[in-house]
C-alpha cells in the first residue's frame, strides 16, 4: 500500500520543518542611539548603543564615512558590553575611545564644516558566515561658540551635538578679559571709561589648540559690535590682535 505510507512521510517532514522554523535564533539588529561626551579628560568619547539578537556572537569594524577606507591617522579603541533585555534580546553598547590629540589629522575629520565623519559596520556572525550587518555613518559636529561677561570673566559650556545627542565641551578653552597681551591673567575688573579691553582666548588642554579666531562680537543690551568676523578685524584702528 504505497499510498498511505507516502502521506506519513510528507507529514512527517511537514512538522520536523515546522519545528526547525521555531528554533531559529533571533538576528536582529537595532540601532538605537548615539551618545557623545567630548569634556576634557573624558574617555569613551561616543557610545553606539544597539539592540541585538540574544547571544549572538558579533564585530564592530570602524571606517571612514561610507565604511570604504580604514581609519588611518589617529587611534580609536573600541570596548563594548552587552546586557540581556528580555528572552530575544540583548542591548549591546559599543564604547568608542578617541585619541582627541590626533582627530584632526586623520581622514575622518571634516575640516570644512568641523566635525567627525565616520563609519561603524557591526556584524553578527554564526560561526564564520555573517548572517547581517549594519553599516552606519556616524556625524559629530563641534560648536566652537564661546560666551563670556566682561565684569565677571565666566566661561559658559559649549555644546556638542551629533544626531540626537547633546554633549559639552569644558575647559578645552578659556576666554575672559585679561590684564593685557603678554601675562594673559584673567580678571574681574570694571572698566572705566576710555578704558582699554583686553580679551584672552586661550587653550587649557593639550587635546585642543587654538588655531584661528573666527568671529568676536561685543553686546551691551541691545547694542551689538562685531570685532573680529571671518578672521579679520573689522575696524583695525580701534582694535588689535
Amino acid at each position: 500500500m504505497p499510498s498511505p505510507l507516502f502521506k506519513s512521510l510528507t507529514i512527517g517532514a511537514i512538522l520536523l520543518s515546522s519545528a526547525s522554523a521555531a528554533a531559529i535564533p533571533n538576528w536582529d539588529i537595532h540601532f538605537l542611539q548615539v551618545i557623545t561626551d567630548f569634556n576634557n579628560g573624558s574617555t569613551d568619547e561616543i557610545t553606539l548603543k544597539y539592540e541585538i539578537g540574544m547571544g549572538r556572537d558579533f564585530q564592530v569594524d570602524l571606517f571612514d564615512k561610507g565604511c570604504t577606507e580604514p581609519i588611518t591617522g589617529t587611534t580609536i579603541v573600541p570596548t563594548w558590553t552587552t546586557v540581556p533585555k528580555d528572552s530575544d534580546h540583548d542591548y549591546l553598547d559599543i564604547r568608542l575611545d578617541l585619541d582627541k590629540s590626533t582627530i584632526t589629522s586623520s581622514n575622518i575629520w571634516n575640516s570644512l564644516f568641523a566635525k567627525i565623519d565616520m563609519c561603524a559596520r557591526l556584524r553578527l556572525f554564526s560561526g564564520s558566515n555573517v548572517i547581517k550587518e549594519d553599516a552606519r555613518d556616524i556625524s559629530v559636529a563641534f560648536n566652537y561658540q564661546i560666551d563670556f561677561t566682561s565684569n565677571e570673566g565666566s566661561l559658559r559650556e559649549a555644546s556638542l551635538s551629533s544626531g540626537s545627542s547633546t554633549t559639552t565641551v569644558e575647559n578645552y578653552v578659556q576666554a575672559c578679559t585679561c590684564d593685557d597681551e603678554s601675562s594673559f591673567t584673567c580678571n574681574t575688573d570694571t572698566l572705566g571709561p576710555n578704558s582699554l579691553l583686553n580679551i584672552c582666548v586661550k587653550s587649557v588642554s593639550s587635546d585642543m589648540e587654538v588655531d584661528f579666531l573666527n568671529t568676536l562680537t561685543m553686546t551691551q543690551g541691545t547694542q551689538e559690535m562685531r570685532i573680529v568676523d571671518g578672521f579679520n578685524l573689522q575696524d583695525p584702528v580701534i582694535s588689535s590682535m
